[in-house]
Protein backbone atom coordinates (compact mmCIF):
# COMPACT_ATOMS: atom_id res chain seq x y z
CA UNK A 1 0.00 0.00 0.00
CA UNK A 2 1.39 3.36 -1.02
CA UNK A 3 1.07 6.43 1.25
CA UNK A 4 -1.26 9.18 0.09
CA UNK A 5 1.17 11.83 1.38
CA UNK A 6 4.77 11.92 2.49
CA UNK A 7 7.10 14.56 3.92
CA UNK A 8 10.75 14.66 4.94
CA UNK A 9 11.68 16.84 7.91
CA UNK A 10 14.25 17.45 10.62
CA UNK A 11 13.54 18.76 14.13
CA UNK A 12 15.75 21.69 15.18
CA UNK A 13 16.27 23.15 18.68
CA UNK A 14 13.84 25.97 17.83
CA UNK A 15 11.26 23.34 16.81
CA UNK A 16 11.74 21.60 20.16
CA UNK A 17 11.21 24.89 22.02
CA UNK A 18 8.12 25.64 19.93
CA UNK A 19 6.73 22.19 20.70
CA UNK A 20 7.43 22.67 24.41
CA UNK A 21 5.55 25.98 24.43
CA UNK A 22 2.61 24.39 22.60
CA UNK A 23 2.41 21.37 24.93
CA UNK A 24 2.72 23.56 28.02
CA UNK A 25 -0.08 25.80 26.76
CA UNK A 26 -2.29 22.76 26.05
CA UNK A 27 -1.69 21.32 29.50
CA UNK A 28 -2.33 24.62 31.27
CA UNK A 29 -5.65 25.04 29.46
CA UNK A 30 -6.73 21.68 30.84
CA UNK A 31 -6.12 22.86 34.42
CA UNK A 32 -8.97 24.73 36.10
CA UNK A 33 -7.52 27.50 38.29
CA UNK A 34 -10.26 28.91 40.59
CA UNK A 35 -10.81 32.65 40.28
CA UNK A 36 -10.12 34.97 43.21
CA UNK A 37 -13.84 35.36 43.93
CA UNK A 38 -14.35 31.58 44.05
CA UNK A 39 -11.39 31.25 46.41
CA UNK A 40 -12.79 33.99 48.63
CA UNK A 41 -16.07 32.08 48.92
CA UNK A 42 -14.09 29.20 50.45
CA UNK A 43 -11.80 31.46 52.46
CA UNK A 44 -14.34 33.64 54.29
CA UNK A 45 -16.13 30.78 56.15
CA UNK A 46 -12.75 29.31 57.12
CA UNK A 47 -11.59 32.71 58.38
CA UNK A 48 -14.79 33.13 60.41
CA UNK A 49 -14.33 29.67 61.92
CA UNK A 50 -10.70 30.51 62.70
CA UNK A 51 -11.73 33.68 64.56
CA UNK A 52 -14.49 31.90 66.54
CA UNK A 53 -12.16 29.09 67.62
CA UNK A 54 -9.42 31.56 68.54
CA UNK A 55 -11.84 33.57 70.70
CA UNK A 56 -13.18 30.41 72.33
CA UNK A 57 -9.92 28.86 73.51
CA UNK A 58 -6.95 29.63 71.32
CA UNK A 59 -4.32 27.88 73.44
CA UNK A 60 -6.00 24.46 73.36
CA UNK A 61 -6.86 24.71 69.68
CA UNK A 62 -3.42 25.65 68.33
CA UNK A 63 -3.08 22.58 66.02
CA UNK A 64 -6.53 23.12 64.51
CA UNK A 65 -5.96 26.88 64.18
CA UNK A 66 -2.65 26.21 62.41
CA UNK A 67 -4.36 23.88 59.92
CA UNK A 68 -7.12 26.41 59.21
CA UNK A 69 -4.59 29.23 58.78
CA UNK A 70 -2.54 27.11 56.36
CA UNK A 71 -5.67 26.32 54.33
CA UNK A 72 -6.57 30.03 54.12
CA UNK A 73 -3.07 30.99 52.99
CA UNK A 74 -3.11 28.16 50.43
CA UNK A 75 -6.45 29.25 48.96
CA UNK A 76 -5.45 32.91 48.73
CA UNK A 77 -2.06 32.23 47.17
CA UNK A 78 -3.07 29.22 45.06
CA UNK A 79 -2.44 30.89 41.71
CA UNK A 80 1.01 32.07 42.81
CA UNK A 81 1.86 28.65 44.23
CA UNK A 82 0.61 27.01 41.06
CA UNK A 83 2.92 29.06 38.89
CA UNK A 84 5.87 28.64 41.24
CA UNK A 85 5.69 24.89 41.71
CA UNK A 86 3.47 23.31 39.06
CA UNK A 87 4.82 25.31 36.14
CA UNK A 88 8.40 24.86 37.32
CA UNK A 89 7.88 21.11 37.49
CA UNK A 90 6.15 21.12 34.11
CA UNK A 91 9.02 23.04 32.53
CA UNK A 92 11.52 20.62 34.05
CA UNK A 93 9.58 17.67 32.64
CA UNK A 94 9.44 19.25 29.19
CA UNK A 95 13.19 19.99 29.30
CA UNK A 96 13.83 16.36 30.15
CA UNK A 97 11.72 15.34 27.19
CA UNK A 98 13.73 17.64 24.93
CA UNK A 99 17.02 16.22 26.21
CA UNK A 100 15.71 12.71 25.65
CA UNK A 101 14.57 13.34 22.06
CA UNK A 102 16.07 11.34 19.26
CA UNK A 103 19.09 12.90 17.59
CA UNK A 104 18.14 15.31 14.83
CA UNK A 105 18.21 12.78 12.00
CA UNK A 106 16.58 13.52 8.66
CA UNK A 107 13.16 11.89 9.08
CA UNK A 108 10.34 10.75 6.82
CA UNK A 109 6.67 10.81 7.79
CA UNK A 110 4.41 8.72 5.56
CA UNK A 111 0.60 8.96 5.78
CA UNK A 112 -1.40 5.82 4.99
CA UNK A 113 -5.17 5.29 5.25
CA UNK A 114 -4.67 3.14 8.38
CA UNK A 115 -1.45 4.45 9.96
CA UNK A 116 1.35 6.98 10.19
CA UNK A 117 4.97 5.85 9.95
CA UNK A 118 8.01 7.79 11.18
CA UNK A 119 11.36 6.63 9.82
CA UNK A 120 14.96 7.74 10.35
CA UNK A 121 18.36 6.19 11.02
CA UNK A 122 17.36 4.81 14.44
CA UNK A 123 13.69 3.96 14.16
CA UNK A 124 10.82 2.92 11.95
CA UNK A 125 7.81 3.67 14.14
CA UNK A 126 4.26 2.71 13.22
CA UNK A 127 1.31 4.63 14.68
CA UNK A 128 -2.12 3.16 13.79
CA UNK A 129 -4.69 5.93 13.63
CA UNK A 130 -6.73 4.33 16.44
CA UNK A 131 -3.78 4.96 18.78
CA UNK A 132 -3.74 8.70 18.00
CA UNK A 133 -5.98 10.32 20.61
CA UNK A 134 -5.92 13.99 19.51
CA UNK A 135 -4.76 16.09 16.56
CA UNK A 136 -3.98 19.83 16.66
CA UNK A 137 -3.49 21.93 13.55
CA UNK A 138 -1.60 25.19 14.03
CA UNK A 139 0.11 27.69 11.78
CA UNK A 140 3.53 26.19 12.55
CA UNK A 141 2.56 22.55 11.94
CA UNK A 142 0.67 19.48 13.11
CA UNK A 143 0.72 18.01 16.62
CA UNK A 144 -0.49 14.41 16.88
CA UNK A 145 -0.95 12.99 20.38
CA UNK A 146 -0.12 9.31 20.69
CA UNK A 147 -2.03 7.55 23.48
CA UNK A 148 -2.62 10.88 25.30
CA UNK A 149 1.02 11.42 26.32
CA UNK A 150 3.43 11.56 23.39
CA UNK A 151 3.32 14.56 21.04
CA UNK A 152 4.45 13.99 17.45
CA UNK A 153 5.32 17.31 15.83
CA UNK A 154 5.43 17.80 12.06
CA UNK A 155 6.57 21.37 11.15
CA UNK A 156 4.54 23.15 8.47
CA UNK A 157 7.58 24.36 6.51
CA UNK A 158 8.21 20.79 5.25
CA UNK A 159 4.73 20.45 3.66
CA UNK A 160 3.93 21.71 0.18
CA UNK A 161 0.40 23.12 -0.36
CA UNK A 162 -0.88 19.86 -1.91
CA UNK A 163 0.39 17.59 0.87
CA UNK A 164 -0.79 20.05 3.56
CA UNK A 165 -4.33 20.03 2.12
CA UNK A 166 -4.37 16.24 1.66
CA UNK A 167 -3.13 15.50 5.20
CA UNK A 168 -5.25 18.04 7.07
CA UNK A 169 -8.41 17.06 5.15
CA UNK A 170 -7.83 13.37 5.85
CA UNK A 171 -7.10 13.92 9.56
CA UNK A 172 -10.10 16.22 9.99
CA UNK A 173 -12.39 13.64 8.40
CA UNK A 174 -10.84 10.74 10.35
CA UNK A 175 -10.76 12.29 13.83
CA UNK A 176 -13.83 14.53 13.78
CA UNK A 177 -14.25 16.15 17.20
CA UNK A 178 -10.74 15.07 18.21
CA UNK A 179 -9.31 17.33 15.50
CA UNK A 180 -8.73 20.90 16.72
CA UNK A 181 -7.73 23.70 14.37
CA UNK A 182 -5.88 26.34 16.37
CA UNK A 183 -4.86 28.12 13.16
CA UNK A 184 -4.81 27.21 9.49
CA UNK A 185 -1.65 25.40 8.40
CA UNK A 186 -0.42 26.31 4.94
CA UNK A 187 2.32 24.44 3.16
CA UNK A 188 5.39 26.13 1.73
CA UNK A 189 5.78 26.58 -2.03
CA UNK A 190 9.40 25.51 -1.54
CA UNK A 191 9.62 23.00 1.36
CA UNK A 192 12.98 22.76 3.09
CA UNK A 193 15.30 19.93 2.07
CA UNK A 194 16.80 17.74 4.80
CA UNK A 195 19.05 15.39 2.87
CA UNK A 196 18.93 11.61 2.68
CA UNK A 197 16.68 9.81 5.17
CA UNK A 198 18.30 6.73 6.68
CA UNK A 199 16.76 3.41 7.66
CA UNK A 200 17.39 1.61 10.97
CA UNK A 201 19.84 -1.23 10.51
CA UNK A 202 18.91 -4.71 11.61
CA UNK A 203 22.10 -5.69 13.33
CA UNK A 204 23.87 -8.69 11.81
CA UNK A 205 25.74 -9.51 15.00
CA UNK A 206 23.84 -11.48 17.65
CA UNK A 207 22.62 -9.47 20.69
CA UNK A 208 23.98 -9.97 24.17
CA UNK A 209 20.46 -10.79 25.35
CA UNK A 210 17.15 -11.29 23.59
CA UNK A 211 13.60 -11.61 24.91
CA UNK A 212 10.52 -12.40 22.83
CA UNK A 213 7.06 -12.05 24.37
CA UNK A 214 3.58 -10.60 23.90
CA UNK A 215 3.20 -7.07 25.30
CA UNK A 216 -0.36 -7.08 26.61
CA UNK A 217 -2.64 -4.17 27.42
CA UNK A 218 -2.96 -5.45 31.00
CA UNK A 219 0.80 -5.31 31.56
CA UNK A 220 1.07 -1.84 29.98
CA UNK A 221 -1.78 -0.67 32.23
CA UNK A 222 -0.10 -2.08 35.33
CA UNK A 223 3.24 -0.41 34.52
CA UNK A 224 1.70 2.94 33.53
CA UNK A 225 -0.50 3.02 36.65
CA UNK A 226 2.24 2.00 39.09
CA UNK A 227 2.58 5.43 40.76
CA UNK A 228 -1.19 5.89 40.91
CA UNK A 229 -1.65 2.50 42.55
CA UNK A 230 1.06 3.18 45.14
CA UNK A 231 -0.46 6.57 45.96
CA UNK A 232 -3.89 4.99 46.38
CA UNK A 233 -2.46 2.32 48.69
CA UNK A 234 -0.54 4.88 50.78
CA UNK A 235 -3.56 7.20 51.13
CA UNK A 236 -5.78 4.28 52.09
CA UNK A 237 -3.37 3.04 54.76
CA UNK A 238 -2.84 6.50 56.29
CA UNK A 239 -6.52 7.44 56.46
CA UNK A 240 -7.51 3.97 57.72
CA UNK A 241 -4.91 4.29 60.47
CA UNK A 242 -6.38 7.69 61.39
CA UNK A 243 -9.88 6.20 61.57
CA UNK A 244 -8.69 3.41 63.86
CA UNK A 245 -6.81 5.81 66.16
CA UNK A 246 -9.86 8.07 66.52
CA UNK A 247 -12.15 5.09 67.16
CA UNK A 248 -9.83 3.60 69.80
CA UNK A 249 -9.61 7.00 71.52
CA UNK A 250 -13.39 7.09 71.84
CA UNK A 251 -13.85 10.07 69.51
CA UNK A 252 -16.63 8.59 67.37
CA UNK A 253 -17.44 11.87 65.60
CA UNK A 254 -13.82 12.29 64.49
CA UNK A 255 -13.71 8.63 63.43
CA UNK A 256 -16.85 9.09 61.28
CA UNK A 257 -15.40 12.24 59.67
CA UNK A 258 -12.11 10.45 58.97
CA UNK A 259 -14.01 7.52 57.46
CA UNK A 260 -15.95 9.92 55.21
CA UNK A 261 -12.67 11.47 54.03
CA UNK A 262 -11.33 7.95 53.41
CA UNK A 263 -14.36 7.10 51.25
CA UNK A 264 -13.97 10.29 49.20
CA UNK A 265 -10.26 9.62 48.61
CA UNK A 266 -10.99 6.01 47.73
CA UNK A 267 -13.78 6.99 45.31
CA UNK A 268 -11.61 9.59 43.51
CA UNK A 269 -8.71 7.21 43.03
CA UNK A 270 -10.90 4.26 42.04
CA UNK A 271 -12.69 6.33 39.39
CA UNK A 272 -9.34 7.59 38.03
CA UNK A 273 -8.00 4.03 38.05
CA UNK A 274 -11.03 2.63 36.24
CA UNK A 275 -10.89 5.36 33.58
CA UNK A 276 -7.18 4.82 32.95
CA UNK A 277 -7.66 1.06 32.99
CA UNK A 278 -10.36 1.22 30.32
CA UNK A 279 -8.19 3.39 28.11
CA UNK A 280 -5.10 1.23 28.46
CA UNK A 281 -6.87 -2.14 28.27
CA UNK A 282 -8.12 -1.08 24.84
CA UNK A 283 -4.54 -1.40 23.61
CA UNK A 284 -4.05 -4.56 21.55
CA UNK A 285 -1.43 -7.15 22.48
CA UNK A 286 1.75 -6.92 20.41
CA UNK A 287 4.45 -9.51 19.82
CA UNK A 288 7.79 -7.84 20.40
CA UNK A 289 11.48 -8.72 20.51
CA UNK A 290 13.92 -6.86 22.74
CA UNK A 291 17.52 -7.23 21.60
CA UNK A 292 20.11 -5.88 24.03
CA UNK A 293 23.50 -4.78 22.66
CA UNK A 294 26.47 -3.09 24.29
CA UNK A 295 25.25 0.48 23.72
CA UNK A 296 21.54 0.21 22.86
CA UNK A 297 18.42 -1.93 22.86
CA UNK A 298 16.53 -2.64 19.65
CA UNK A 299 12.75 -2.98 20.00
CA UNK A 300 11.08 -4.88 17.16
CA UNK A 301 7.28 -4.95 17.04
CA UNK A 302 6.13 -7.82 14.84
CA UNK A 303 3.17 -6.80 12.71
CA UNK A 304 2.26 -6.31 9.05
CA UNK A 305 4.45 -3.19 8.96
CA UNK A 306 7.26 -4.22 11.30
CA UNK A 307 8.38 -1.42 13.62
CA UNK A 308 12.03 -1.10 14.64
CA UNK A 309 13.24 1.29 17.35
CA UNK A 310 16.81 1.60 18.60
CA UNK A 311 17.13 3.20 22.05
CA UNK A 312 20.59 4.14 23.36
CA UNK A 313 21.30 3.41 27.02
CA UNK A 314 22.10 7.03 27.87
CA UNK A 315 18.34 7.67 27.69
CA UNK A 316 17.67 5.36 30.62
CA UNK A 317 16.35 7.16 33.68
CA UNK A 318 15.53 4.39 36.16
CA UNK A 319 15.13 0.65 36.57
CA UNK A 320 12.58 -0.80 38.94
CA UNK A 321 11.14 -4.16 39.88
CA UNK A 322 7.38 -4.57 39.66
CA UNK A 323 6.02 -7.95 40.69
CA UNK A 324 7.50 -10.42 38.18
CA UNK A 325 8.62 -7.74 35.74
CA UNK A 326 11.65 -5.49 35.39
CA UNK A 327 10.65 -2.04 34.13
CA UNK A 328 13.03 0.38 32.38
CA UNK A 329 11.95 4.05 32.46
CA UNK A 330 13.41 6.44 29.87
CA UNK A 331 13.91 10.19 30.15
CA UNK A 332 11.10 10.98 27.72
CA UNK A 333 8.55 9.21 29.94
CA UNK A 334 8.33 6.06 27.81
CA UNK A 335 9.14 2.64 29.21
CA UNK A 336 9.96 -0.96 28.40
CA UNK A 337 9.38 -3.99 30.58
CA UNK A 338 10.55 -7.58 30.56
CA UNK A 339 8.48 -10.23 32.37
CA UNK A 340 10.30 -13.03 34.13
CA UNK A 341 8.39 -15.50 31.97
CA UNK A 342 10.20 -14.18 28.85
CA UNK A 343 13.54 -15.57 30.06
CA UNK A 344 14.60 -19.17 29.56
CA UNK A 345 15.61 -19.40 33.21
CA UNK A 346 15.67 -17.31 36.36
CA UNK A 347 19.49 -17.25 36.18
CA UNK A 348 19.39 -15.76 32.67
CA UNK A 349 16.95 -13.11 33.88
CA UNK A 350 19.20 -12.28 36.86
CA UNK A 351 22.32 -12.06 34.64
CA UNK A 352 20.50 -9.73 32.23
CA UNK A 353 19.40 -7.44 35.07
CA UNK A 354 23.01 -7.26 36.25
CA UNK A 355 24.08 -6.34 32.70
CA UNK A 356 21.36 -3.68 32.49
CA UNK A 357 22.29 -2.08 35.83
CA UNK A 358 25.93 -1.91 34.76
CA UNK A 359 24.93 -0.08 31.57
CA UNK A 360 22.71 2.28 33.55
CA UNK A 361 25.57 3.16 35.91
CA UNK A 362 27.93 3.71 32.99
CA UNK A 363 25.70 5.83 30.78
CA UNK A 364 23.97 7.82 33.54
CA UNK A 365 27.28 9.67 34.06
CA UNK A 366 27.30 10.92 30.45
Amino acid sequence: MEPFAKIQYQITPSDSRRRTVFITDRLLKQVKIPSLWVRLLYTLPLAALLVLLALDNARERIPLLAVLAAMIVFLLTWQLLFRMFVLRKLNRVMQQRELAEEEAFPTEAAFYPDRLTITHARTHSVFPWQEITDVYESADGLYLVHQQTRYLYLPARFFDPASALAVTSFLQQTFGAKYARVALMQGSTSPESVGEVGQPDKEAEPPRWQFDFAMTGADVSAVAGWKRNRLLAAATVLVTAGCLLHARGGNIRAAVMAAAVWLVILLVFVLAFVKARRQEMALPSKDISLRWYDDHVTVITHQADEAVNQIVYRKMKAIRRQKKMTVIIFKDGTFLYVPLSAAESKKKFTDWKRFLKEKHRKYSKM
